[in-house]
């Protein structure tokens, strides 16, 4: 009886190990933050916790002050439709992390790892997005661009996942400790050079005339105005994909293992039950009814052990495999 109800317990913790796994700490002075972003990103208000996909929209424009920092929970990422300026300094930069990373939350109780969070998605768009002094860590992805309309100044990136930067399909060799990609500032210098007007079209000064006064005013500085963001309810997924593996291939093994243990006593059990079913006329006597009830019940508990066992560790495989397709 009593390995009975150590076997049962066993199995009980296994699956509530593999259903609901560790929670992380979070600090309570973290702001919150998913659906569209505020025109304005500010510092004073950072970190940022990320707990869904934050989007900049169509035709908007975001502005990110130096030292923000971003802390993405499992799953989250940014997703950019229009124009991201991220302007930060080598003493203040832009961060885009995990939620474990301990350097920007200590209260973190989790290790960060690439794959914590899905990175930045850079749509096609007609402005250019801008990242300076940005550091991406930890992401499935990083930054991934369907357009190359867009400039990276001296980022970092580190222990992404699949890949630190992609352009337009195509993975970027990445350097160390800073990387720059400006593509279009080629382009953009040669079409300046074909629109100049030619030497001898330009009129000299004394051609040319009297310079005409331009009278300029200067603007007003527009006042920043804060954008509500738009809180939305994804759906609340802890831990990371580290912790979810580790439960998983804990759960297929032992699952396994306490299976083929299962499976030897249940045609040890059944073949006890076809011995005393099947007796001849002689035997019978040596037999009682209540033997052939235990040696049934037996069998049907080593079946039903059996199947448990094997549920568990295909529960395990199938959660195992479900963290490498996200």
């Amino acid at each position: 009886m009593n390995r009975k109800r150590s076997f049962l317990s066993a199995a009980i913790c296994l699956i509530v190990c593999a259903v609901f796994p560790v929670v992380n700490a979070e600090a309570d002075d973290f702001i919150p933050l998913s659906g569209t972003m505020p025109a304005v990103i500010e510092k004073q208000e950072s970190p940022y916790l990320v707990s869904g996909v934050l989007e900049v929209g169509e035709g908007q424009k975001v502005v990110i002050e130096k030292g923000v920092v971003f802390l993405f929970k499992n799953f989250a990422g940014l997703s950019i439709k229009g124009t991201i300026v991220a302007r930060g300094t080598r003493e203040d930069p832009v961060v885009f992390t995990s939620e474990n990373d301990t350097l920007y939350n200590p209260a973190s109780t989790l290790e960060p790892a690439p794959f914590d969070w899905d990175g930045i998605t850079v749509y096609r768009s007609d402005s250019i997005s801008i990242f300076k002094h940005c550091v991406v860590s930890y992401s499935l992805f990083g930054i991934k661009s369907d357009t190359r309309k867009i400039e990276l100044d001296r980022c970092s990136f580190i222990q992404n996942g699949n890949a630190d930067f992609t352009a337009e399909g195509e993975k970027q060799p990445v350097t160390y400790p800073f990387y720059s990609f400006s593509p279009l500032k080629e382009e953009l210098s040669d079409a300046v050079r074909q629109q100049a007007p030619a030497e001898a079209d330009v009129l000299s000064p004394t051609q040319a005339g009297p310079k005409p006064e331009v009278k300029t005013q200067r603007p007003k500085e527009e006042k920043k105005k804060k954008v509500d963001i738009v809180q939305q309810t994804p759906p609340k997924r802890s831990g990371s994909k580290v912790v979810f593996r580790l439960l998983s291939g804990a759960a297929f093994f032992a699952g396994g293992a306490l299976g083929a243990v299962q499976t030897m006593d249940y045609f040890m059990a059944k073949e006890d039950f076809d011995r005393i079913h099947d007796c001849s006329y002689e035997d019978r006597l040596l037999y009682t009814s209540k033997d052939w009830e235990d040696a049934k019940q037996r069998t049907n508990e080593h079946a039903r052990n059996m199947v448990i066992c094997y549920g568990i560790a295909a529960l395990g495989v199938t959660v195992f495999t479900f963290t490498f397709a996200f």
